[in-house]
């Protein structure tokens, strides 16, 4: 009888085991599909960021400056040998491409204040401004100042979310 009760415990003892094997074995699968499931979410997402960004141009400060309908200056000699402005071409606008310390602080200022408050604070892209502008969805601009100047370089205005993301990646 007693080899028999230790041949009983010893089939619980085994069916406790499989019982937790069993246990374990369910929780690693449900791990291991949390875990895959995880990784193909995040590889979209990033091959979906990938393909939205690839193959977009670097901007060339130097390359937008001389493409700007800017004016032209022609120069001539006078009878001294003293060159002076002859005269000014411009096309549809009078623009003249100045560097940021010839333009007035007051000016900077104003313009500053105008577009983009946090202009100092925040590194191209301003997600207070953003997110309550996606939340509010009032056809207010949530660009920054740096948005803007990525979107009037490309001349990429489409509304649409993939010009958006763009830009932000862009601007950051």
């Amino acid at each position: 009888m007693a080899s028999n009760a230790k041949s009983v415990s010893k089939k619980n003892n085994r069916k406790r085991l499989d019982n937790i094997s069993n246990v374990g074995a369910f929780f690693i699968s449900l791990l291991s599909i949390f875990c895959l499931t995880g990784l193909i979410i995040v590889g979209y997402i990033l091959i979906n960021v990938i393909s939205v960004t690839a193959g977009d141009p670097v901007i060339n400060l130097e390359t937008a400056m001389n493409n700007q309908n800017q004016t032209s200056f022609l120069y001539a000699d006078d009878k001294d040998g003293n060159q002076i402005e002859l005269l000014r071409l411009h096309g549809e606008e009078n623009r003249i491409w100045v560097d940021l310390d010839q333009i007035p602080e007051n000016l900077q200022n104003a313009f500053v204040s105008l577009e983009d408050k946090r202009f100092y604070k925040h590194h191209g892209v301003d997600w207070k401004r953003t997110i309550g502008v996606a939340v509010k969805q009032n056809g207010q601009g949530g660009s920054t100042i740096t948005q803007q100047l990525i979107k009037n370089l490309t001349g990429d205005d489409k509304q649409t979310w993939e010009r958006k993301l763009r830009e932000i990646f862009r601007a950051l």
